[in-house]
């Protein structure tokens, strides 16, 4: 009988609430972690509509956008209401994806004691799942919320999905709402991560086993009788499988595989739009690297050694590597299928391993990584399922295999609890993470690249330029870091090279607004207006709502006197990133200049409500409040932009005058 009812719900209880404390715990320590350079920007620290918060305007951007190359726009919106509760800060963010991580170790634990009545080995594959090391990536990382967001929906459809098994025994009309929930979560995991696209595939491998809906079938069609879910056996016999009952549960599915088509379409013209797919890899490289990866995220769940944030891709792995891995899979494969009768949990943990990874193997190359710890965040959960459950089955007939089995696994746990919080460690912040990307990596170009801008930003521009030259190195085709290293050129006054390094960065890539941006502000700081403009406006036909661009040409408009213009680039950029105080007085200055005095007062007002610091901003409300006649308002602000600053001669030459004026009247 399947666990239902109040007894089960106990049994799930303490041990459920236990899990999630020890899950909690181990990952506290990232809550003292910074943002990362490395994708935080696109999702959260450099992303206006994001920083919003929750509004219709922000909301329909999600489902619009192809913002980050990928669609899931419940991943954008759960960024905008931590921004919303939280504001831009980094421990509130981490803090909520631990407590859906811990979450999803629960849901794991409760989700395989529903399906296969076993608590203790159900609980043992979601403590392995919630504290193993490869979760670090997923859950430490900012930018990858979608990864614990989309599980937990992912996880919740498993659980309405047993419900549903359970109901459909009882009869049709009692089984309805659980499948359409089903349903329903299943889409709501799809707009966090289009990687659950195998989830189908996944009810048909829960059909086979634990579920053993394949046999239950073929009873009914001979004659027996069945009822409700059985728990696994070794030794319950299997009916073979016939045709039509695959057809049968595959129609069953029909729903699930419409949803994840479409959205696997959204996804893919999504990636192309964004350039996620613009590495081009000769397609035999990629059978090889997917061979390769399989075998390495193997290697990585038992010995979880020189984790990476970034993989780079490998084109010459010796033959014997790439026909050995290929067995090794293959061998696995065939034992599977072989001993599906006798050991249906290595069929269904092995291909769920497989087939959810398919998607992000790289025979599809998405981004330029070769492979990636965040990919096993589901895929692990078959893979342990398989082992816990193989090794009770070679240690059920030891005597006291029961005390064996638990201790051993309390010591894998603990193992696992201290390797994981090391490797939270090391995404403190950009350095301490690509550092040690660096050194147990080969020619990790993006680690290097990111080190560099970490170095750059600090103004050590000598140790920028070096790990600038090293991603150049590693590949010399990576249009970002001759981007950078323009950066470098440029703050040290070599402006030839620079611009050099910002030509060749476009040429390798035309798509890089960053770098189009970069050479038009250098054009506008030597007074090349019109070659800036130029730059500037082909920034934004690559990226419309891209608001450094768009306020950098509103700066080239207003030294060229164009206000109308400037107006315009100032107010497009409030609509991405309503709460920068300099756009907001810099637009008031240009509504001033235009006669436009009360529009301008509210921006300047606005400017200092953002930033009560601002004392340009005091300065301008001051002139302007004077020319309407508000003399003693104008000398509170001048008097404010004082305190702010005391050697502002401006201000105090007309504080001085508004002064002379209160005593001659």
């Amino acid at each position: 009988m399947s666990p239902t009812g109040m007894s089960a719900l106990h049994k799930q209880l303490l041990p459920g609430a236990l899990l999630f404390l020890v899950v909690l715990g181990t990952f506290w320590p990232a809550v003292h972690n910074d943002f990362v350079g490395y994708d935080d920007p696109v999702y959260v620290t450099g992303n206006g509509h994001v920083q919003q918060g929750l509004s219709w305007k922000t909301v329909k951007w999600a489902f619009t956008t192809s913002e980050g190359g990928n669609w899931h726009p419940l991943t954008w919106i759960s960024h905008m209401i931590d921004c919303q509760l939280f504001g831009v800060s980094p421990s509130e963010h981490h803090f909520a994806s631990i407590v859906i991580h811990a979450l999803n170790a629960v849901l794991v634990f409760v989700a395989l004691f529903n399906l296969t009545g076993e608590l203790w080995r159900s609980y043992v594959v979601a403590a392995f799942f919630g504290l193993h090391p490869l979760r670090v990536e997923s859950v430490a990382w900012i930018a990858e919320r979608k990864d614990v967001l989309s599980t937990f929906f992912f996880l919740i459809t498993l659980l309405a999905y047993a419900r549903y098994i359970s109901r459909k025994s009882q009869g049709r009309e009692k089984s309805v709402w659980p499948y359409r929930l089903c349903l329903v979560f299943f889409a709501l995991g799809l707009l966090s991560k289009p990687m659950l696209v195998t989830l189908p595939f996944v009810l048909l491998l829960l059909d086979y086993w634990p579920l053993r809906r394949f046999e239950e079938a073929q009873k009914l069609k001979s004659g027996g009788q069945t009822s409700k879910i059985e728990p696994p056996s070794a030794e319950a016999s299997q009916s073979k499988l016939e045709f039509p009952v695959a057809v049968n549960l595959l129609i069953e599915k029909l729903s699930f595989f419409l949803i994840a088509s479409i959205v696997g379409i959204i996804t893919f013209a999504v990636q192309r739009k964004g350039g996620a797919m613009t590495l081009v890899i000769p397609f035999y490289a990629r059978v090889e690297n997917a061979l390769i990866s399989y075998c390495r995220y193997i290697a990585k769940t038992f010995y979880p050694v020189k984790l990476a944030v970034f993989y780079p891709y490998e084109f010459n792995w010796p033959i014997i590597a790439i026909v050995l891995a290929a067995i090794l899979l293959a061998a696995i494969t065939v034992a599977a299928f072989l001993w599906r009768r006798q050991c249906g949990y290595l069929f269904t943990g092995w291909l769920w391993f497989v087939g959810t990874l398919i998607p992000v193997i790289g025979l599809v190359q998405v981004g330029e990584q070769a492979m990636a710890d965040r990919y096993t965040y589901i895929p692990s959960i078959g893979l342990f399922l398989a082992l816990v459950w193989g090794a009770h089955d070679l240690m059920r007939r030891w005597r006291f295999h029961d005390r064996f089995c638990g201790a051993f696994a309390a010591a894998l746990a603990v193992v696992c609890i201290v390797k994981t919080r090391d490797q939270i460690g090391l995404w403190k912040n950009n350095e301490t993470l690509f550092t040690h990307a660096a050194g147990v990596t080969q020619k990790n170009y993006i680690a290097h690249n990111n080190l560099g801008v970490t170095f750059e930003r600090a103004g050590h521009l000598e140790e920028a330029a070096s790990e600038f030259r090293q991603a150049l190195a590693d590949k010399p085709d990576y249009a970002q870091a001759h981007k950078n290293m323009g950066v470098v050129f440029e703050r040290k006054g070599d402006f030839t090279n620079a611009v050099q390094e910002y030509r060749t960065a476009i040429s390798l890539n035309p798509n890089l607004a960053d770098a189009y941006n970069a050479l038009g502000a250098f054009f506008s700081a030597h007074d090349r207006l019109d070659e800036a403009i130029k730059e500037f406006q082909e920034a934004l036909v690559l990226k419309p709502d891209y608001p450094e661009a768009h306020f950098n040409l509103g700066v080239a408009y207003g030294r060229k006197g164009q206000v109308d213009a400037v107006i315009r680039e100032y107010l497009a950029v409030i609509e991405v990133q309503p709460n920068r105080a300099d756009v907001h007085n810099n637009l008031g200055v240009a509504l001033d200049s235009q006669g436009r005095t009360d529009e301008a007062i509210q921006e300047y007002v606005q400017a200092i409500e953002l930033e009560p610091s601002y004392a340009r901003a005091r300065f301008n409300l001051g002139v302007a409040l004077s020319r309407k006649g508000a003399i003693a308002p104008a000398i509170e602000q001048y008097q404010e932009a004082l305190k702010l600053k005391p050697d502002y001669a401006e201000a105090r030459t007309n504080l001085n005058i508004l002064l002379k004026m209160g005593e001659t009247h």
